[in-house]
């Protein structure tokens, strides 16, 4: 019976030494499958704030070419007016007549 008892605390410290085995592996493919969670986590944050800093990016430059857009057509229609009004100031004079300035 001691060749069995012997026997049996061998197997007992074999199986004792697996299952440690067993639980080490097992914290450490824990620990990865919580690393890759927290990476996955990250990325999708960061694809969020990318893709809302590329929208306020798309919004700063469509307001920028809104504005540049707004300066040309004002240019434009200013230089419009004041040729169109040196054609009058010059069609008055032909006719003999002067525009009214008043002088301040």
């Amino acid at each position: 019976m001691c060749s069995r008892t012997r026997a049996n605390a061998r197997f007992n410290q074999s199986h004792v030494k697996e299952n440690l085995k067993r639980e080490d592996t097992i914290q450490a493919i824990e620990m990865e499958l919580e690393r890759w969670r927290k990476l996955l986590t990250y990325n999708i944050a960061l694809k969020f704030i990318d893709a809302t800093a590329r929208r306020k990016i798309n919004d700063r430059e469509r307001k920028q070419m809104d504005y540049e857009v707004k300066m040309i057509r004002q240019s434009a229609m200013k230089e419009l007016f004041e040729t169109e009004y040196q054609q009058y100031l010059e069609e008055l004079h032909m006719q003999g007549k002067t525009f009214h300035k008043e002088r301040i």
